[in-house]
């Protein structure tokens, strides 16, 4: 039986390109399927931030984040860090599938 860290201790020997290459094989291949508007594609664009958890890999890569506003650690000068990730995507209006991520 796997353990509940065994997909991330997996996810860390595999590449990011590995998925960034099947994304755009499988995006070019949707392409010709796509459906138009007036000969245009529609796009949605939507963004999100994600609350990083502050652990090893992040700090071994001296990423700490930024201070958070108004915190009173901050005002006692003590070190805390809120970690963000910032996404943006893009969206097929018609079918719903992502065609972009930033």
């Amino acid at each position: 039986m796997p353990t509940k860290g065994a997909l991330t201790q997996i996810r860390d020997r595999i590449s990011y390109r590995f998925f960034q290459d099947q994304f755009d094989a499988l995006k070019n291949d949707f392409k010709r399927h796509q459906k138009t508007y007036k000969g245009f594609r529609v796009y949605g664009i939507d963004g999100d931030i994600y609350s990083i958890v502050r652990n090893k890999k992040t700090l071994k890569e001296k990423f700490y984040g930024l201070p958070v506003p108004g915190h009173p650690s901050i005002k006692e000068k003590k070190e805390t860090h809120f970690l963000r990730m910032y996404v943006v995507t893009a969206v097929d209006v018609f079918s719903g599938i992502p065609v972009d991520l930033l």
